[in-house]
């Protein structure tokens, strides 16, 4: 399974590299600082998940995965965030987000992302 990082935290998309590649079948192929950044470059990539920070500059990770999902309408894409479980959760949610993880539970993207694989 191909998967996109995007976070605008370098220690975040580093973290998520070490405890996604516990995966077998897993690749990163790429990892975006920005929403902007990750529209641009995903049609090249391909990923089949996209894990989505929630807050960065510009464009928020919700309108983000509106507009991926747009687009990509098979592509899945997982919230991953250090907001508190309201306002952010609910937001990727309604804008189509599989689920929605926070930062310090990575852990369990990772197990999430695991059963995907069994099913994707």
């Amino acid at each position: 399974m191909r998967v996109f990082i995007v976070d605008d935290s370098p220690i975040a998309r580093r973290m998520l590299r070490r405890v996604l590649a516990d995966l077998d079948d897993f690749d990163v192929v790429g990892e975006a600082l920005s929403a902007e950044d990750c529209l641009g470059r995903v049609a090249d990539l391909a990923p089949d998940v996209v894990v989505m920070d929630w807050q960065m500059p510009g464009m928020n990770g919700a309108d983000a995965t509106r507009e991926l999902l747009a687009r990509y309408p098979l592509m899945r894409v997982v919230g991953f965030t250090s907001s508190g479980p309201g306002e952010s959760r609910q937001a990727f949610l309604d804008a189509g987000a599989s689920e929605v993880f926070r930062k310090e539970h990575a852990l369990h993207l990772r197990d999430y992302l695991g059963g995907l694989r069994l099913t994707a």
